[in-house]
This record gives structure tokens, sequence and C-alpha cells, in this order.
């Protein structure tokens, strides 16, 4: 992919010049001359540099052969190819070649010479403004750049500034006011903006703006309010404060109420001007940590950078930047809300550069990136001798001039005085001798910086292709449903970097292989076909093997079970579905389960709508599935947890397994203890729910462990776990998710005092929080990409790390479940899910309901339900014909039509093992969105002036309402008044009229027509 960049090259050959070339030399055959020749000027010299926006003019000049002098053509070429002649004006910087030749006989005479043109440090925009080194007469001692911005211009630093290497005590950009008049403000808003070098669409700006209040005060005369954001955000500035978010061992006031985007971030100096110091007392400072997404700003009262902004931070902005291209800026400066005619201010630093020399010589080279592909460039691999090897393709990009072109050779003998250029072919080259290879990169830049990537490529000599046979492990033939192993290659390469690819098909349908088996879904002849692909050479081959139909029956997958069963609970058993293959194709076959008590021998049949734990230790469950005599059964053992479940009351300690942990029951929650690192605490009850929140209190006995890992696994969306860690830093709580960036918050680690907060897992937006820090997660805890599938079966489990003695923490709720010790009764309602549907529809038209998941997090087992009332209160019935009534499933979708204006009520109740109850409802509105029929003639009428004009009539209707017809009449003025149809009217100017007809119905849909009366003199 090409990035964006400023400077796009366009290369033009002025057609002039290539005219004139012929003219001079015409068709014949030229002879360039290899003689010693020289450039001989008149009377004018070419420097070896300039400034971007020079004039200049190809002197006059000869060449120089022997002691013979001729007359020359001088030819100057830009660096992006644009060709002149004459006078010019020398507007990119980069490197130049003058050229000049001459025709003597049938010899060309060539000479060149080159010169460096180069950019200012910083410009201004327009004309009406000024920038130069020196001092203000405001404030004679202080130098620097001194800027008079008019309205609309902006001050450019042409150097690119890297990102990467700076922190926040780099100060990009140091500035005070000197306003035309002492205490009167030149303008109310001053932006530093910070843009993408390599696309001009992402850019960050830091803004700092004085605050108009009604009455001023001291401090507001004498300081500014600075806020900061990209592009897409609302610009934000947070405070300094003393208890908050946690950033830097201080605290600030982070949220996006009006004091951060009203105010913002305060620093001591001001726009007018200080009325109480001398001017350039107080600075202003931009800075950045770009790793982590802050801005910083930085003033003169001595007390250290203060953060602006979190670019990156969900409190503060609901979209969140992803950074630079590469961190490579260009920074730019305007003003807005302009009281004067020039923002006057002095720059006294920017970015590394002295300020008092406006000339900017780019020395950096561009940066070569070479594509390896699968490969990593310390484990290239080997060139096998005579056959072609492909060369990794490589791009070049240059902070100032973009994308460059990339220049590749190979050599072999590189390093001595003997090497030899090896030609390349279609992006190969073909080793001929058993030696090392070289193959050069390079890349130059417009001012002639060069880069070079080397990488040296070893060379076999092969005496033999690469192969391979098979082992005998493999089956050539086997029964549908069943796994068959492919076969393990025996490979034969001189080279031991390569990929084997297998593929299994049948009927042109692939079949998935998994740690080298395949299951066939279908009787019939599968090819297994390998690949073995070197980087210089490949081989095939493949077999088949025989599939017959099969009798035994199999099971599709494994069943969803918790880890857990609680005595006395309710649960709906996940019941897998089996196929058999008798008649060589997948087809269903009934699936059985039974259970067996603790150690009972005798098999009971489950109740897998409804099945009640009975037992006291463990349940045993058999899935069976038989097919003609033949049987698959799978056995699995859940352990049981006996936690008090009768008569709604809850022993809330024993909803906690623990591993070298003790819970107990405490005053505000379940306490946890442990002296141990090899400790776990499992949540015994999964929750059926998309956000998860827990209540967790570090008291004082977390001093005695260094963090708390806490697990939440999705096991019905691929066993995706989300890991939320706190840690202990110094007394203060951090904060991280799946391992990544730290977030310090305003939680003590510790203290017997504490409070409890709450982290929070939201399944379905793919975000995690503690206290006021929210992060976004893109992967779980294991790399794995994550992706909200909607399906939710939630486990909890909670680690105490870095051990150190006795210690322990609290957690306080799950949910809006609480753990306080007070009767210990289960009055919490269970949590409806489902999917609402917003916005008013169109009568007539089909909407889905959307099927719930109820979750409660001490029951296992809620019974749920929904039903639909009609706008003329009867249940809706959908169109496969289930009235929507109480009682009616509310686990599967329903499409409904929507047939009457009005409100749809769409209830769901669900009710828990304690029969606690909870309703959720909402309305689908219905309204009408057709416009009325309206019949208009609407051909033109011809008139003169004076005639009487009839107005035409009109017919009108509307499905649900009667329609009202409104007409009016615009006249050459583009005045309107309204009129009647039947009635005449006389127009005494000629021109062009305008009748229009708008029919509405009681929602205000409208439908309009119009025709023209063209009135003419008489």
């Amino acid at each position: 992919m090409k990035l964006k960049v400023f400077n796009k090259k366009i290369v033009l050959i002025l057609l002039s010049t290539v005219c004139l070339l012929f003219a001079c030399f015409g068709l014949v055959t030229l002879n360039q001359a290899k003689a010693d020749v020289s450039i001989y000027y008149d009377d004018v010299y070419v420097r070896d540099s300039y400034m971007v926006n020079d004039e200049f003019e190809i002197p006059q000049a000869m060449i120089k052969e022997g002691i013979n002098y001729y007359d020359a053509t001088g030819i100057l070429t830009f660096p992006s190819g644009k060709v002149v002649i004459g006078k010019t004006v020398l507007n990119e910087a980069g490197s130049y070649t003058l050229e000049y030749r001459t025709l003597v006989g049938d010899k060309l005479l060539v000479c060149n010479t080159s010169f460096n043109v180069y950019e200012t440090l910083y410009s201004v925009s327009g004309f009406r403004s000024s920038a130069q080194y020196g001092v203000s007469e405001l404030a004679p001692n202080k130098n620097g750049i001194v800027v008079s911005l008019a309205s609309g211009d902006k001050l450019v630093f042409n150097k690119t500034i890297n990102l990467n290497k700076v922190d926040k005590f780099n100060k990009l950009l140091s500035f005070f006011v000197v306003p035309e008049e002492r205490d009167n403000l030149d303008v109310a808003k001053v932006h530093v903006t910070f843009t993408d070098v390599y696309d001009p669409n992402n850019y960050v700006t830091v803004t700092a703006k004085r605050y108009e209040s009604n009455s001023q005060s001291v401090n507001e005369e004498t300081q500014i309010y600075v806020v900061a954001g990209a592009k897409t955000q609302m610009p934000v500035g947070i405070k300094r404060a003393t208890s908050g978010t946690y950033y830097d061992g201080r605290y600030y006031q982070v949220n996006t109420s009006e004091s951060n985007s009203k105010y913002g971030t305060p620093f001591k100096m001001s726009l007018k001007g200080e009325p109480y110091s001398p001017y350039g007392v107080d600075e202003f400072s931009v800075s950045w940590d770009y790793g982590n997404k802050i801005v910083y700003g930085c003033d003169t009262t001595n007390v250290g950078h203060k953060i602006i902004a979190d670019l990156d931070a969900p409190e503060l902005f609901e979209d969140l930047w992803s950074g630079f291209t590469t961190g490579e800026v260009i920074m730019t400066v305007h003003a807005s809300n302009y009281t004067s005619s020039k923002f006057n201010f002095v720059i006294t630093e920017f970015y590394d550069e002295c300020v008092d020399d406006n000339v900017y010589v780019d020395g950096d080279k561009p940066v070569i990136n070479v594509d390896f592909g699968e490969y990593e460039k310390e484990n290239l691999p080997n060139a096998i001798l005579g056959k072609p090897y492909n060369i990794f393709p490589a791009t070049a990009i240059d902070a100032r001039d973009g994308e460059v072109p990339v220049k590749t050779n190979v050599y072999y003998n590189y390093g001595s005085t003997g090497r030899i250029n090896v030609g390349i072919s279609d992006g190969k080259f073909i080793p001929e001798k058993n030696r090392k290879y070289t193959i050069v990169y390079t890349a130059t830049d417009n001012l002639g910086n060069v880069a070079k990537e080397i990488l040296n490529v070893d060379v076999l000599d092969a005496s033999y292709p690469l192969s391979f046979d098979f082992e005998q492990d493999y089956a050539d033939t086997g029964l549908a449903g069943q796994k068959i192993k492919t076969a393990t290659p025996i490979v034969n390469s001189l080279l031991s970097q390569y990929k084997t690819e297998v593929t299994v098909s049948f009927n042109g349908s692939k079949c998935e292989v998994v740690d080298g088996y395949f299951v066939p879904m279908t009787a019939g002849t599968y090819n297994v076909s390998y690949k073995i692909q070197s980087y210089v050479e490949s081989a095939q081959k493949s077999y088949s093997v025989t599939v017959s139909a099969n009798d035994q029956p199999i099971f599709l997958r494994e069943p969803i079970l918790p880890r857990y069963f609680i005595k006395g609970a309710n649960y709906k058993i996940d019941v897998p579905e089996a196929v058999h293959f008798s008649n060589g194709n997948a087809t269903d076959a009934d699936v059985k389960v039974y259970y067996k008590n603790d150690n009972e021998n005798v098999e009971k049949t489950v109740d897998t709508k409804m099945f009640n734990i009975g037992a006291t230790e463990k349940v045993t469950l058999i899935y069976k599935v038989e097919n003609k005599g033949k049987t698959q059964e799978n056995v699995y053992q859940v352990p049981v947890v006996q936690t008090g479940y009768v008569e709604g009351y809850r022993l809330f300690d024993t909803y906690f397994a623990t591993s070298n942990a003790t819970a107990s029951l405490e005053d505000l929650g379940v306490g946890f203890t442990t002296n141990s690192n090899d400790n776990k605490i499992e949540f015994i009850n999964r929750l059926e729910i998309s956000e998860i929140s827990l209540a967790v209190t570090l008291n004082e006995n977390a001093v005695g462990f260094g963090k708390l890992d806490l697990f939440f696994t999705n096991v019905k969306n691929n066993d995706s776990t989300i890991k939320v860690t706190l840690k202990n830093v110094n007394g203060k709580t951090e904060f991280s998710v799946n391992d990544g960036r730290s977030y310090a918050v305003d939680y003590s680690w510790g203290d017997a005092n504490n409070s409890s907060a709450s982290v929070t897992v939201d399944f379905k937006k793919a975000t995690a929080s503690f206290g006021t820090r929210t992060v976004t997660f893109e992967t779980d805890c294991y790399g794995n990409k994550y992706s909200s599938n909607e399906k939710y079966g939630v486990d909890i489990d909670m680690v105490m790390c870095d051990v150190s003695g006795e210690c322990g923490f609290e957690i306080n709720s799950i949910g809006t479940q609480t753990f306080q010790n007070q009767g210990f009764k289960d009055v919490i309602a269970p949590i409806i899910i489902t999917e609402t549907k917003k916005g008013s529809f169109k009568k007539g038209s089909i909407i889905t309901l959307t099927p719930a998941t109820v979750s409660d997090v001490l029951d296992p087992y809620v019974t749920y339900s929904m039903y639909v009332k009609t706008p003329n209160d009867k249940y809706a019935v959908s169109t496969d014909n289930v009235t929507l009534k109480p009682g009616a499933s509310a686990d599967r979708s329903y499409d409904i039509k929507l047939t009457l204006d009005g409100s749809y009520m769409v209830y769901y109740v669900a009710v828990d093992g304690s029969g606690v109850e909870a309703e959720f409802s909402y309305a689908i509105n219905v309204i009408d969105m057709t416009p009325p029929n309206l019949s208009v003639n609407t051909d033109t009428v011809y008139a003169k002036v004076g005639d009487s004009i009839s107005i035409k009539g009109y017919s009108a209707s509307d499905e649900t309402s009667s329609a009202t017809v409104l007409i009016t009449l615009t006249d050459t003025f583009a005045a309107v008044k309204e009129i009647s149809s039947g009635s005449k009217i006389t127009l005494d100017k000629a021109g062009t009229y305008t009748v229009t007809y708008y029919a509405y119905d009681k929602e205000n849909n409208y439908t309009m027509l119009s025709y023209d009366i063209v009135v003419e003199d008489k």
C-alpha cells in the first residue's frame, strides 16, 4: 500500500526542451566525447546551495575541451525530474543537476555540475505575515523567532519531527506572546497542529485559549486554558486535582464534563501580555509522550509538565486515536478569533534546532522496508545453484519526499574490488557459482541522502531436486464420520526451510484437516494432496482415500456443561447434535441423556429441559446415541457444590470454589485469604451475560500480595479469555488488560479504609474498566483476535500473585448481586438480555424479534417467556402462526407483520429459583410513512399580460387519513402567496410563474407537484 504524502512527485518533461534538443542535434547519430571537458562560465558562477523559492537563471557558459572553447546550452533538471531552460524558481528541495551540451561536428560534448536547494527551517504561508530571528521591541532581552501572523496564515516548521525520539521533557515548541497593544488581545486562540507526514488527514491540534467570563480575576488575566484532540475528537484538557485519575505520580480530573471541554488544562501565560510582569517572562511549551499518546504542556511555574489530554483514553474520547503512521509529523501554528490585524509572538525553542538559523538541511536517509514474508532477516532461505531465487520486494519512504524509488542489485564477491554485478530478470536472479551472493537495496532522496539495505544469501550446490515420499502410517480407506489419518511426508531437500500444505477434497469441496486427521461426512472417494514448498522449488504428490458408509453414530460436538452443579438447583442440559452414515450421508440421530448421582450404579433419564441436582458430590452424565445396534457413548463428570440452595436462601461464600485459599463471609462481602502463590478462586455459577461487573475491595490484607489476576472466559465464544490485572505499584493501583499497557488509577492498594471499586468486562463492546479507566481490547489474553459473536457463557477465575505472606481481598458484589452478610436471602432479579427494535417502522413492514438470554448470579436456571400486545390490545401473531401471548417461548426468534398504526409492546418475563421476577419491555412504534396520492396536470400554461387565468384542479387521497392540499403561486420576484384551485388570476407582468400543490396527511408526509405559467407581453 502506498502512503499518502505531502510532496507528490510529478515528472514533467517540457515539450519545448525536447524540441530544442532535437532541433540542435537533428536525427544524426552522435558520439559523446570521452575526453576531459569542463564548464567555463562567462561572469556568473553557480553556488553550491540555494534556498527554496530562490530565483535561478542558467548562466551562459562554454565547454572547454583541451585549448578550445565551445558555446553550450544549459539544461536544469529538478529533483522531481522536471527539466527547464532559462530562468526559473527553485521550488523543490533537493539536488539539482545542471548539464551543458554542445555539438562539435558529430561529437557531443557534455559537462555536468550539481547543487542543492534547501528548505527554510520555518516559513509563513501568506505575504502579509512574517517570521525572522531576532528580538521583539516589546521583549528586548529574549531572542527567538519573532512572528507576526495575519488571520488565515500559518507558521510552518519544515523539519520533520519524529515523536518516537522525544519524551515529555523535550519541548517541541516554546513561545510567549507580545500583542501589538499591551494588555489587549491579538487573538483569543492559538493552535499548534501536528500533522502526519504520510497522511495529511491525520492530525492532532493543541489549542491554547483564553476563557472569557463576566468578571475577570487576576488569575484569569494571566493564564490560558489548553485543550487537545485529534481530527475526529472533541478537544479536551484535564486538570490536576487532589483525587481522580492517577497519571505520572499526580491526580487529574478526568471526565467529559463541562469543565474539561469548556475550559481545559490551566497554564500560567497570558494572551494579552502579562500586565504584572515584563514581556517574555511567562512561556508555554508543548511536548509529547507519543508511546502512550499523551500530549503535555509546561509553563514557567516550575511545577513540571502537566498532561493536557490522553488521546486514547475512553474516559475522555468516544473515538480513540490510534496514532500517526510512523510517528513522523510536521508542526504548524495558526491562530483564530483575531481582535487585531496580526498575532504577534516569539518562539524561543523548536524541537532540537537552533532557532537562529533558518536553514533546514535534511540529513535523514530514507527508510528501506524489505518484505520478508514468512521469513526473517536473520534467517534467510538459502539459494540453490542454477535455480531462480526470488528477490524480496522492497519499498522506501522518506519523511520529506514520501515514497522514493528503490534500486536493487545482486553481486557476488561484493566485498572485494572484483565484485560482479549479477543480472536480474522478472524479480529473480540465478546463482551460477557456489558462493555467497549479496542483494543490495539502495534508495536516495531528493537531497542525495542514500540508504542501503544489504542481504547475504548462501548458495548450495544441489545434486538432486526437492522430493518427498510418504511414511506408511496413513489410511487409504475409512468410514464416514470417523477420523482418518493423513500421511506423514518424508522430505528430501537441501533446504531446511520449507512448508507443507495438505488439502483433502471431495467433489470440489474441501475437508478440514486438524492435527493430521480429517473426518469425512459423506461416503465416496477423497483426494489427499500434498505440496511441499521451499523458497526456490516445490514438489507435489497426492493419493486417494475410499470412504464407505457407516452405521456407527457420532456426536458433532461436545456438550457445553458448567464447571460445577449447585445442589438443589435446576439446569437446562445442553444436548449436542448427533448423526449416522448408514446411507453414506450424514443423517440426524436421536440423543439420549442419562445421569448417576454420586456413586450410584443405576442410570436414570435426564429431563433435558429442567434437570434438578440431587447429588451431593458429583453428577455423572452419559450421552448416548444408537443406530442399528451400534452405540456411541460419551461420559462426563461434574462436581456438585452445596450452597444452601433452599427456600431462596444462599450461603454466598460457598459460591466460590477455592484452591489453596479460604473463602469466608464478611460484613460487606466474601473475603479470600491465602499464603500460597499456587492459589485459585472460581465462581461456580456460569453467567449468561454480555457485561460482568465485580466490586473488589483491596483492604489492608492486600499488602501481602503484589497483583490480582481476574480471568473472564467466554466458553461460548471459542473459550476466549479476557485477563484483567490489578497491580500494586508503590501503594497505588495500576490496571491492565491482557497484560497490555498499565494505567494508574485513583485507588490505594491495601488501605484499611478502602471502599469497593468495580472491575467491568463488556464482551459485546470489547471493553474492560476499573474505576474511571476503560480500555478497549482487540485480542484475548492469549493473543487471539477477539470477536464478539453474541454468545455469552462466562466463567470467572481469580488468582492472587506475588504472595509474600498471609494476605487477601474481598468481592463485594457481582453485577447487582451483593454478598453482604445480611440474611443471605436472594432478592436480586435476573437480567434479561435481548436486542430491542429502535426507531419507527412503516406500517406493513415485517420485523424480527430476536431470542432473549437471561442470567442470574446465584441461579443457574431461570424460567423466562415473552408476549406481544398490538395497538388494539390483542396478542400479536407471528408469520408462522404462533400467538405471542404470556408464556410464549423467548429462546427463539419471531417475525411479525406490523399491520396497525400505533405501538406494539414487547414483554419479556423471567423468574429465578427464588421466585424473584424480572420484566423487560419496549415499544415498537408504527407510523404512517406513506405520502398522499396527488394528481395534477403539470403541462405549462401560456398567457399574455392581463389575461385571466384559471388555476388547475387536482385530486388527492391518503391510505390512512384525509389529505390536505395547499396551493401556492411563486411570482417572478420569488414572492409566494396562497391561492385556491378553480380561482382566476390576472398577471400584469411578463415572466414565468410557478403554481405548486402540496398534499400532506396528519403525519406530515407530503407529495408535491407543480406547473409553470409563462406570461408574455401583448
